[in-house]
Order: C-alpha cells, then sequence, then structure tokens
C-alpha cells in the first residue's frame, strides 16, 4: 500500500519541485538581463531658458541608435549608428547601478521628494525595457539637492543619464 501512495502522488510531487524552480528564477534578482537583447532606452533632452542641447536619442535591443538633434547640438535631424554587445552590456550595469526600476515616475516639484527647485532647467524624459519591465520618469533637473553645491536630485538619476550619453558617445553629435 505504502508504494502504492508513493507511486500516485509522484507525479504531483514532479510539479510541485519544477514549478518551485519556475517560481524561484522568476522572482530572483529583479530586472536583469543576460543578454543586451533585452535592453531598449529612450531618452529625450528637453530645453532650457539658455542653450542646453535638446535631442533625443533611442537605443533598440538590436544595438542600433538613433539620434536626432533639435537644438544647440552640432547635427540638426536624424543619425544612426549602432552598438557593440560591450557598450549594451555597460548599459545594463548602468541601469542596474542606478536601481532605475525603484526610482520614482517623476521628480518635478517638491510633491515628487525635490529638496529645492529652481525655475529655467532643462528636463531629462527616459524611458527603459529591460526584460520584462519597462518604466518611465521625469526628472526635471530643476529639481535639486541641498548642499553646498545644487546638483540635480536624485544623483543616481542624473549619473544614468551622463552614462547612457557617455557609453552611446553622443558628445560626437552634440558637441562641447
Amino acid at each position: 500500500m505504502k508504494s502504492l501512495l508513493i507511486y500516485r502522488y509522484e507525479p504531483f510531487r514532479t510539479f510541485l519541485v519544477l514549478a518551485s524552480i519556475a517560481l524561484v528564477s522568476i522572482g530572483c534578482g529583479g530586472p536583469s538581463a543576460g543578454s543586451h537583447k533585452a535592453v531598449a532606452i529612450h531618452m529625450e533632452r528637453t530645453a532650457c531658458f539658455g542653450e542646453c542641447p535638446v535631442y533625443t536619442l533611442t537605443v533598440e535591443p538590436t544595438g542600433n541608435v538613433m539620434f536626432e538633434g533639435k537644438q544647440f547640438t552640432n547635427t540638426l535631424g536624424k543619425v544612426e549608428s549602432r552598438l557593440e554587445d560591450e557598450r549594451m552590456a555597460q548599459l545594463i550595469a548602468a541601469i542596474n547601478k542606478a536601481d532605475y526600476f525603484n526610482l520614482n515616475t517623476s521628480y518635478v516639484d517638491d510633491s515628487d521628494g525635490c529638496p529645492v527647485t529652481a525655475s529655467d532647467s532643462p528636463s531629462v524624459n527616459l524611458t527603459v525595457r529591460l526584460g520584462r519591465y519597462e518604466k518611465s520618469i521625469r526628472h526635471y533637473h530643476g529639481c535639486l539637492e541641498k548642499g553646498d553645491s545644487y546638483r540635480p536630485y536624485p544623483a543616481s538619476l542624473t549619473e544614468l543619464e551622463k552614462q547612457i550619453d557617455e557609453i552611446v558617445g553622443t558628445n560626437r553629435w552634440i558637441g562641447k
């Protein structure tokens, strides 16, 4: 009788083991990707009261890059480029380091947690898709940290925006 019960419940036990493995593998690690094929970025830098570069940048999972200079960039209009796998991996690392998916969806004024706000600054609208996660953040650079030098808040988001530009190499289209 005992062997009959084990035999009868063996498929159920196998199902439980497989289901547990699936749940653990889905739930571990949060948004990350083993392949650059899982990352897509769209970043738009807006105007300020002055000569801030205004452009959009799109990075596709294939590594294709589209830049459109709109104002105060050396390149006006659309250009295309391509990123190598190593650069795509650097983008993923930068996104994870910034803890992007745990940031707010907006940093515009004090209702978003901005310590100080100033007028006439540019914004960055950033959308990142990494694996099955996607998030858009509106980041006004007049949302500032308090301290000796007022810098855009939060620092991790500002650094990510800067790193995206550096990894993609937008300076070749923007200029100084």
